[in-house]
């Protein structure tokens, strides 16, 4: 059976972090497709944004550790935990928003989730004595160096996902 298939006739239960973002707003779209998927996304809109939720998509405009307080039981199969600020300019803005995000916002995720993915950063390697850096490169990292709140909470996060095992990391870099 081809997996296309199999996902049409299973129910999925889906929470999206970074809902209004780039890459959720794209990722929720296309979850949706399924008619199977119950996809519920929380976003505290710390941009501003004019964010228009699609029909279908549960939405909280809220941070996640409000909607974790609103719905203490409450679990999902998947999670995707895309919820941070990325830009220097706001995580400098709002450094303990974004530690928080990629710390306490994570490990409430992976504890209502079945699988979650976390989307990391090159920034775990600090600022890097090498370019490109490979795989097994341990970075540079300086936990007083100004954009700090950023690599190492990133790089706390993807050691929650070790810790609690149900999850994968992706470091996305520069893709957009």
């Amino acid at each position: 059976m081809d997996y296309t298939a199999l996902q049409q006739k299973d129910k999925m239960k889906i929470l999206v972090t970074g809902t209004a973002g780039f890459i959720g707003k794209h990722l929720v779209n296309r979850l949706l497709e399924n008619p199977n998927n119950e996809v519920w996304g929380v976003d505290a809109l710390l941009y501003k944004q004019n964010y228009t939720p699609p029909e279908r998509l549960k939405f909280f405009p809220i941070s996640v550790e409000m909607f974790f307080r609103e719905y203490p039981n409450i679990n999902f199969d998947q999670c995707y935990h895309l919820g941070s600020p990325a830009s220097p300019s706001w995580y400098l803005k709002y450094p303990l928003i974004t530690i928080h995000a990629n710390t306490t916002d994570l490990e409430l995720c992976l504890q209502h989730s079945k699988r979650l993915l976390f989307t990391s950063t090159s920034e775990v390697y600090g600022e890097p004595l090498e370019h490109p850096q490979k795989e097994l490169y341990r970075g540079n990292v300086d936990p007083f160096y100004i954009r700090s709140c950023y690599d190492e909470s990133k790089r706390l996060g993807e050691t929650l996902c070790y810790v609690y095992g149900n999850a994968v990391v992706v470091r996305l870099f520069n893709a957009y």
